[in-house]
């Protein structure tokens, strides 16, 4: 994608470039590039590029490598009147208009859709940023729900093994029952195999999770030409506490069921 920006443009690269190279930019002494262009054709800031255009190549000089979303498809931005001789597209395809203070919006809105053609689309700004953030919301709403569904998951799969574990150790437990252990030993005893196992467990998850978040974001870094910082959370220690307490909780079933064993139906097990 080639735009062309005016003094005065909203567009977003211009918010990534330095004061400068605007300048330079504006007056036509370069382009600027996204990082993606950068780095299929192996170029950086202060490089010349070549362009094919309607009215023959033009070699122009690349000011700056800026960050731009714009999904593997790139973006080279120049300066408006530079745009309209070099590709011979007269006018302009958007114009961001910026509204005085106090302002009835929706007057101005008006004002201008009854000046232009019925094809022509008019909407404000913050429409346009809610629907990329309703887009964005939905994408996460699916991997949040994901991860509850394997939390959950999780959460079942470990009460099964603690479970699991207390049955297979029936004649274990009747037998330190047997020999003067008393019932609150063997509760303790459960409680702590799965205080442990939840310890571990979360100093784990936190590990590879903050690994995977970085790894994810120095990724989408990569992909989406923009800059995804990683910065730890203390969010990953709560959750890291909620699964050491869902550990706690599902340990609860199988502790009173060691707790209550019946020592003469637990020796004779088999």
């Amino acid at each position: 994608m080639i735009q062309g920006l005016s003094p005065g443009s909203a567009a977003p690269p211009i918010r990534s470039m330095s004061g400068d190279v605007q300048r330079r930019l504006l007056a036509g002494d370069g382009i600027v590039i996204s990082r993606d262009i950068a780095r299929s054709m192996q170029l950086q800031a202060g490089d010349e590029l070549t362009l094919q255009t309607p009215t023959g190549e033009r070699t122009v000089r690349i000011l700056q490598v800026a960050p731009f979303f714009s999904l593997l498809g790139g973006v080279v931005s120049m300066s408006l009147p530079k745009l309209r001789e070099w590709f011979d597209r007269p006018g302009s395809t958007i114009l961001a208009v910026d509204l005085a203070p106090g302002a009835d919006r929706k007057e101005v809105e008006a004002a201008i859709r009854a000046k232009l053609p019925a094809d022509i689309y008019v909407y404000p700004g913050h429409e346009a940023a809610r629907a990329v953030g309703t887009s964005m919301a939905q994408g996460t709403a699916l991997i949040t729900v994901m991860a509850w569904i394997v939390v959950l998951t999780a959460s079942v799969a470990l009460l099964n093994t603690l479970m699991l574990s207390v049955l297979e150790r029936r004649r274990e437990l009747g037998v330190l029952r047997a020999i003067g252990s008393s019932r609150r030993f063997a509760l303790q005893t459960i409680l702590a195999e799965a205080a442990g196992i939840g310890l571990v467990g979360a100093a784990i998850g936190v590990g590879f999770g903050m690994v995977n978040q970085y790894l994810s974001a120095s990724a989408l870094t990569h992909v989406l030409s923009i800059d995804v910082t990683y910065r730890p959370s203390a969010l990953a220690f709560a959750f890291a506490g909620l699964a050491f307490g869902l550990t706690l909780l599902g340990s609860v079933p199988p502790a009173l069921r060691a707790a209550r064993l019946d020592i003469i139906d637990a020796v004779a097990v088999g």
